[in-house]
């Protein structure tokens, strides 16, 4: 996922305000990946079950979210390059904020895999320690979707890569941070007028490529990061584009939409890779999240009660730590055989990682994430004597 997927502080307005809704589909985002994740024989569910629902879609959630946040968050840079002034200071204040925001965490959870591994692995679902380095410093580099790409394609490279439940899930996270170093290089070289039309070209574009499940082009589903760089521009330069239709709004109808919206998000993986023809899975995923972000934006939908609240900010610990943790779970309670068979397993399996994993969530967010967030934001503190342009209704980007 993001990966930005995707997993943040909660969004927050410039002066204060709580954005509920973004929050929701945050915490859905999240709750999406750790499920699909789990290591279930599907054979235990209803037959019908895995024909109607497959949740690896709320990677695409996270990167609609991050790609309208993340625009949004340059809209001071944006500015200052339109009024011909120094760009670099909210450049440089960007790019350090995302640093302190989304590395030390990520460091760490690809640092203590490896330990793991030298207790654990190699195991069934948990790699050996020199397949798990190699994933690690693919993810240290910011390649990982590239070298995931590598390891489902090729079987020369594949002897290179970790199996099982290690750090490959850093895909996401490479592939939202190479997003973030582009984009003010698009917004450098493109006058802002164009950009919108061009993106949506590039979707259009994007849209019949087949992106098979775990085929090389589903490591690089940028449909939904796309979509989010549409939302967030439009909701700095045409804000009427962010008032709900008379209908919606009279009636309530955003939270019934969104709940919609997200069964919808939940269903199209089970149509393979093509969800139409001519269209194809990733980009109707992607279409269908940047719905959800849209409603969302509008302060419509569903807002997040405690739960949902504490998963919706705990949400980037979440998605690194869950990996490695149900390696580390499943390797230690049941190590035969692959997978979970029973309710009974799933059942003890799913209490020990609720325990596990929510606490190494909250532990990485408490000791590392939101010191090394304040830091970065002190470090990253424009000088004097320059002007900040941040939007008034400013949100926190999502990971």
């Amino acid at each position: 996922m993001s990966r930005d997927g995707n997993t943040a502080a909660p969004s927050r307005t410039a002066g204060g305000k709580h954005f509920s809704h973004i929050d929701t589909l945050r915490a859905v985002a999240i709750l999406f990946v750790l499920l699909a994740h789990l290591p279930v024989d599907e054979r235990i569910w209803p037959t019908s079950l895995p024909r109607h629902i497959d949740l690896w879609s709320g990677v695409d959630l996270f990167f609609a979210i991050s790609g309208f946040l993340i625009t949004r968050s340059l809209a001071g840079f944006m500015r200052a390059r339109a009024q011909d002034r120094n760009w670099w200071p909210e450049l440089r204040t960007f790019w350090i904020r995302r640093a302190f925001r989304l590395l030390p965490a990520a460091w760490l959870w690809l640092l203590l895999p490896l330990l793991l591994s030298l207790l654990i692995g190699p195991a069934l679902l948990y790699p050996s320690t020199s397949g798990m380095a190699n994933d690690a410093l693919a993810a240290l580099l910011q390649v990982a979707n590239l070298h995931s790409a590598g390891c489902w394609a090729s079987e020369a490279w594949r002897q290179h890569c970790g199996s099982g439940l290690g750090v490959s899930h850093y895909w996401s996270l490479s592939l939202e941070e190479q997003f973030y170093l582009l984009l003010p290089i698009v917004l450098l070289l493109l006058p802002r007028r164009l950009l919108v039309p061009a993106v949506l070209l590039l979707i259009v574009t994007l849209a019949p490529w087949d992106r098979p499940l775990f085929s090389a082009g589903w490591f690089f589903r940028v449909d939904g990061l796309l979509w989010g760089v549409v939302l967030g521009m439009l909701s700095l330069y045409s804000r009427d584009t962010f008032q709900l239709p008379g209908k919606l709004a009279r009636y309530g109808l955003g939270s019934a939409l969104t709940l919609a919206l997200i069964l919808m998000l939940g269903w199209l993986p089970t149509l393979g890779a093509e969800a139409i023809p001519g269209i194809s899975t990733a980009a109707a995923l992607a279409l269908t999240s940047a719905a959800l972000v849209w409603l969302a934006a509008c302060n419509a939908g569903i807002g997040p009660g405690p739960v949902l609240d504490w998963v919706s900010s705990r949400s980037y610990a979440l998605y690194l730590a869950h990996f490695p943790l149900y390696g580390a779970i499943r390797a230690l309670l049941l190590p035969e055989p692959l997978l979970l068979r029973d309710w009974l397993e799933v059942g003890l399996f799913t209490l020990c990682a609720v325990l596990v994993v929510g606490l190494a969530a909250e532990l990485t967010y408490r000791l590392v994430e939101t010191p090394c967030r304040r830091y970065g934001r002190r470090l990253a503190r424009t000088p004097p004597d320059a002007e900040t342009t941040l939007p008034a209704d400013y949100l926190e980007p999502a990971r």
